[in-house]
């Protein structure tokens, strides 16, 4: 008995050293998702595809293919069509994969896409390590993933429905392709209605291009509500519209490839296509730095914009979701009663809209702690202009000198007076980073936000929506139609429906092939 027991002992620490073995490389991923300079923010869209296209190569009858494995690296499965772009997400992982040599690449991908949908307000699932990677052997010939346009007929012809003919036998492709892996129709909706929440297509690899959600970086229903709800029509890439403009070119496929595009989205009549609904700031905008105070805030709705000016068509920075926090020192109030605040790291939200409604809140903390934290490296951020040196944080009389143009510089401390933020040097002299005058005159450098240069727009401005054949027939076909019913809602219900489902679906699909489940997927 006190063998057994010594032997209970050891596993149990051998399962702790490996849990935090994982946390590690969890920590590794978040950190290596996010970068500004990829399409909207984050990589998290690709690792959820890089899991799904490793995974959904499975056939149930010959066991071949599937996450154990990780066969992609190899050419012959790399380079399928269906799998094009994929190898930014690889690439992206392997220097953690050096990190932890003792992690397979057949986990790491599965692993990547599970912290991936948890940092989105996905799935919060369960990870079971143990996958082997498998040698080139044993890649998969391109054919198993699925084709959008399987089935159709040739040009673009459709029904009195706006159905491309031949419809049904994508719908029946799709069928086949999930009944191959051993999943159910259920189960195929749900991977596809919560898949499809993420990412856009890029016209450069796939030939498709635009993104299913408005959002492309955060779980939601809305690729569900917006297919069932919206009025969508087929183009290609020379497809004029009725008022004889092209389509969009950020809804514009390939010449060769046909997609849907979402009429309610767009306003072919404005130059730039920009988002229905925004309005632009042509009144007077004065400063107000009495209704809020400066500090940390809180988003409180399901996402927000953060735009790089505080004009309502200012290009988007990024779409920060729920409890993100943003370090405002600044406001502006506008006449029609909106409230914006300026971040320490740069970009501008709105904190109150025109309606009253409230996106952000503070939060409580102590004001010294809160200057204390935004001291570290400041980069100036307006190329011609210096910021000016004082004996003491203020403004009246005693200026020494002056930081030079495009410089970065440490500040030791920060002090607010008469609303403008001084940084205390290395010197102990201050230098002005903000003022209700000049704005913002330097960042705070914040990691994963504008570490080498300030934060460039992201790829999507406009929210124009597009979807794949292969989408449409799930709005077409009766049974998949059904389907999809319980996430058809306008409140939460159908989102927290969809999360479940989508959770199991994707678990299972993520470990077909796996030593633990070959015995029993039939």
């Amino acid at each position: 008995m006190k063998f057994v027991l010594t032997c209970c002992a050891i596993a149990n620490v051998v399962a702790s050293e490996l849990a935090h073995s994982y946390d590690a490389v969890r920590a590794d991923i978040l950190d290596a998702m996010t970068d500004p300079t990829w399409d909207d923010g984050t990589y998290a869209p690709i690792f959820v595809r890089l899991a799904w296209h490793s995974s959904g190569t499975y056939d149930a009858q010959s066991g071949t293919g599937g996450s154990n494995g990780a066969t992609m690296r190899y050419a012959l499965e790399g380079n399928d069509p269906q799998n094009a772009g994929l190898n930014f997400a690889r690439d992206l992982l392997a220097p953690i994969k050096k990190s932890h040599p003792w992690i397979s690449y057949s986990d790491l991908w599965i692993l990547a896409s599970y912290v991936a949908l948890e940092a989105t307000g996905g799935p919060v699932i369960e990870f079971r390590g143990g996958r082997k990677d498998a040698p080139e052997s044993k890649a998969i010939a391109p054919g198993r993933m699925p084709n959008p346009e399987y089935g159709l007929d040739p040009g673009m012809n459709v029904d009195s429905e706006n159905r491309l003919n031949g419809w049904e036998n994508t719908a029946q492709h799709i069928r086949d392709v999930f009944g191959r892996m051993g999943l159910s129709e259920e189960e195929a909706v749900a991977l596809i209605s919560g898949g499809h929440a993420y990412g856009r297509c890029h016209r450069e690899y796939t030939g498709y291009e635009g993104t299913w959600m408005n959002n492309a970086i955060q779980f939601n229903n809305e690729y569900v509500t917006d297919l069932i709800g919206d009025e969508w029509v087929p183009v290609t890439g020379d497809t004029k519209l009725d008022t004889g403009a092209f389509t969009p070119d950020d809804l514009r496929p390939s010449p060769d490839k046909r997609q849907y595009i979402d009429l309610t989205t767009i306003d072919p009549t404005v130059p730039g296509f920009f988002q229905a609904g925004m309005r632009g700031d042509d009144h007077k905008v004065v400063l107000n730095g009495t209704t809020f105070s400066p500090g940390k805030f809180q988003v409180s709705t399901i996402w927000i914009n953060v735009r790089q000016g505080p004009e309502s068509q200012s290009p988007i920075l990024v779409r920060l979701p729920e409890e993100s926090t943003l370090d405002i020192i600044g406001f502006i109030h506008d006449d029609e009663g909106r409230t914006r605040g300026l971040a320490v790291h740069g970009g501008w939200v709105s904190i109150v809209s025109d309606g009253g409604s409230q996106y952000l809140e503070p939060v409580n903390e102590e004001y010294a702690a809160w200057t204390s934290s935004l001291s570290g490296v400041y980069r100036l951020i307006q190329p011609y202009y210096t910021a000016p040196i004082y004996k003491s944080p203020s403004l009246t009389g005693n200026k020494i000198g002056q930081i030079p143009a495009g410089s970065n510089f440490e500040c030791k401390a920060m002090q607010y007076e008469s609303d403008n933020l001084f940084c205390q040097l290395a010197t102990d002299n201050w230098a002005l980073v903000y003022s209700v005058e000049q704005g913002l005159i330097a960042e705070k450098i914040v990691h994963n936000w504008n570490d080498d240069a300030s934060r460039k727009p992201q790829k999507d401005q406009f929210g124009h929506q597009m979807m794949l054949v292969s989408d449409m027939v799930l709005r077409w076909d009766k049974s998949f139609r059904d389907l999809m019913e319980p996430y058809n809602t306008d409140d939460d219900s159908g989102v927290g429906v969809l999360r479940e489902d989508f959770g199991k679906a994707f678990k299972k699909l993520t470990e077909l092939g796996c030593p633990w489940t070959r015995e029993t997927i039939v």
